[in-house]
């Protein structure tokens, strides 16, 4: 069953022709890794999914409602199911730990008593492995436990599908592992449907059910991580290739020539 499904989506900024003709099913509860050059156009991509941006023409489809041919109350409603964990964590420094996980949730349940806030804020916590630490502010915290309580916030909305922007960019290869495990945990838990942005290969092959490329504004499909040795497409086979080059490999003599 697709969740979310694009069909020739195009966009174009000034003469730069950034998605041109995306077409893309996401199944409910899989994890999808998209991967791409820098600026090929993925985060347009999440900024289309959730009607940050508008396509110049084609249709996203989330959950049976095309979500450019609904009402700004609709939109509201379908923004709802989707949850994003940042790149940077995105934490707010004034804040404490607590404050931030529930800094969502005042917003969308006004009525939410501030004992359930606590036992909710204390559960999405617990999951992503920073129990007792409420009280903790940003400056006080690894950028590691930043991004997992980046993950308690986004997780504390109760979404069907989280989006994840380089989760991993900027950490150590434990702190790395730790994240990709989370990301497979938040799966098998809440059963959410993840769309996971990334550059990191090794983070792919972890935690990913299936791979696309985006490329030249078009999506390429990977298929299963297990399966990208056997991808016959030059550009994807490239990328795949460069991410797991030994020191000293003249990888360049194998970029794809468009």
């Amino acid at each position: 069953m697709h969740i979310i499904e694009l069909q020739d989506v195009y966009k174009t900024f000034g003469t730069q022709k950034v998605l041109n003709g995306v077409n893309l099913k996401v199944n409910k509860g899989e994890t999808l890794s998209v991967i791409g050059n820098s600026g090929c156009g993925k985060s347009v991509l999440i900024k289309h999914l959730i009607g940050l941006l508008q396509p110049d023409s084609g249709s996203i489809v989330v959950d049976g409602k095309d979500i450019n041919r609904i009402s700004s109350d609709e939109l509201a409603d379908v923004r709802k199911k989707f949850a994003m964990v940042f790149q940077g964590a995105a934490l707010f420094d004034s804040l404490n730990v607590y404050e931030n996980v529930s800094f969502g949730l005042r917003r969308i349940n006004k009525d939410m008593p501030e004992s359930r806030i606590k036992e909710k804020v204390a559960e999405v916590l617990d999951m992503v492995g920073m129990p007792n630490t409420e009280h903790k502010m940003p400056s006080d915290i690894s950028g590691g436990m930043k991004k997992r309580v980046g993950l308690a916030r986004a997780i504390a909305m109760d979404p069907e599908i989280l989006l994840y922007d380089e989760p991993t960019t900027g950490l150590d290869p434990v702190m790395s592992r730790v994240i990709d495990d989370l990301i497979v945990k938040m799966q098998e838990l809440l059963n959410v449907t993840s769309i996971v942005i990334t550059h990191d290969m090794t983070s792919v092959f972890r935690m990913s059910d299936r791979v696309v490329m985006l490329y030249n504004g078009k999506i390429i499909e990977g298929g299963s991580p297990e399966n990208l040795h056997e991808v016959d497409e030059p550009h994807l086979k490239f990328f795949f290739t460069s991410s797991i080059a030994k020191k000293g490999e003249d990888i360049e003599k194998l970029r794809p020539v468009d």
